[in-house]
């Protein structure tokens, strides 16, 4: 009987781990995918607390950072499924009040209903601390910070959530359609009545052609500042404003690697409460980008206007980008990237949205030496330049000045397995003709 008993129980696990095999080799776990990430990075910093040039504050510090990252996906046959949690943290080592972290989790899924016809929708929340004159977001991001306000040195928390749609109606015509939703919470006692939220949406309508594409977007966005304190006047109620887009926007593909963007329209926003609080400008964007295998260049020009949930107000903004990324060897396990981009900001006053100040410029240079030294380890070394200025403004501008950083690092990414998750959810940026408008 014991005999028996032992030969069924390993018949049991052998039909276990069968119908296990054929699951994960099959339709079942294969689809699960846990993908575990870590950044890490030491540096140093001329001016980690953004102070202006030659004042007292201008003081260096090395820190220390470190992100993990865990990503759940599933693949289905017509949907995606993508659930992330990250964690950061960025302390320096003799000024530990000014360091920063942040939790965030994010899920995401997209939803291919028919072959014409994708459905996306995703949401996430943010909790943590940000300092003004934390840049290092990666070499990628090119749009200097000049959110020149003490405020922002705070604990908060944002939430996000993004609907899409994208019909594809003809094989040349299709349509565009999505809502999102964003709040930035502070959580000071001093302003924690400060919720700042926006939703708003988006249609869009285009054709594309061989070597073109052409589209008309239109979108409204109805947001909320909460109660805003500005240095020298008396605190400003909670306003409410609207503000719309309307522009043309056409793709041209020079080359198979080479290809142009442009955009042009009208923005405005409008004060419900008070109708005659208005701004009008001019919306416009150019782009001329180079993509081949893991090569990538790109030059942007922008003009817009538009509500800013981290500082309260409305901001007309100038900027220029550029950004290259390319190989140094066949194998691709040197590449370098680079970035560059100057921004011309200015301020309305809440109320009756008057300029505030002289405007701020900055400046923002980031480069970096990436080494994969295997499928999962990647090492790197990073300068970054940094510098806002202003003849007068608020904060630390109030009697103009120039606050400037430099700063350098070593890092190193760990990622398993290596090969990550095989898809992610699409993007809606294009940056092609061939593959239709964003």
């Amino acid at each position: 009987m014991v005999e028996t008993a032992s030969i069924k129980r390993r018949a049991l696990f052998s039909l276990w781990v069968s119908m296990v095999l054929t699951l994960s080799s099959g339709t079942g776990w294969a689809q699960l995918r846990v993908i575990g990430n870590v950044h890490s990075s030491v540096g140093f910093s001329d001016n980690v607390l953004g102070s202006v040039d030659g004042t007292v504050g201008d003081v260096a510090d090395g820190f220390v950072s470190v992100s993990p990252r865990v990503t759940l996906g599933y693949e289905g046959a017509t949907t995606l499924h993508y659930l992330e949690y990250t964690f950061n943290y960025f302390l320096y080592m003799q000024h530990p009040d000014v360091s920063t972290y942040g939790n965030r989790l994010g899920y995401s899924v997209s939803v291919q209903p028919s072959a014409h016809t994708r459905l996306s929708f995703s949401a996430g929340g943010t909790q943590g601390k940000r300092q003004v004159f934390n840049l290092l977001e990666g070499a990628d991001r090119s749009d200097p910070n000049v959110l020149a306000d003490d405020r922002i040195s705070e604990t908060f928390v944002s939430f996000d959530a993004v609907q899409g749609l994208t019909w594809e109606i003809t094989p040349v015509w299709e349509l565009l359609q999505s809502i999102a939703f964003e709040a930035v919470i502070p959580l000071e006692s001093d302003r924690s009545e400060s919720k700042n939220y926006t939703v708003g949406g988006r249609f869009g309508v285009g054709r594309t052609f061989s070597f073109d594409a052409l589209g008309l977007v239109v979108g409204v966005d109805f947001f909320t500042f909460g109660e805003v304190e500005i240095e020298g006047s008396d605190p400003q109620p909670e306003q409410h404003g609207l503000a719309s887009q309307t522009y043309l926007q056409w793709l041209h593909d020079l080359t198979p690697a080479w290809s142009t963007e442009l955009r042009g329209g009208v923005t405005a926003a409008v004060n419900p409460d008070d109708p005659d609080v208005h701004i009008v400008h001019p919306l416009a964007f150019g782009a001329i980008r180079y993509r081949r295998e893991r090569w990538r260049l790109g030059l942007e020009a922008e003009h817009s206007a538009e509500p800013d949930l981290l500082t309260s107000r409305m901001t007309l903004d100038n900027a220029v980008r550029l950004n290259a990324s390319y190989p140094l060897d066949r194998e691709g396990k040197w590449v370098t990237q680079a970035t560059a981009g100057y921004r011309y900001s200015i301020f309305y006053a809440p109320g009756d949205w008057t300029p505030l100040a002289d405007g701020y410029h900055g400046i923002l240079c980031d480069a970096a030496l990436s080494w994969g030294a295997t499928r999962f380890l990647f090492l790197d070394v990073r300068y970054q330049f940094m510098r806002v200025s202003s003849s007068g403004g608020i904060g630390q501008f109030a009697d103009g000045g120039a606050v400037t950083q430099h700063t350098a690092m070593l890092g190193l990414t760990l990622t398993y397995p290596p090969e990550g998750i095989p898809l992610r959810v699409p993007s809606l940026r294009r940056t092609r003709a061939d593959r239709g408008l964003r």
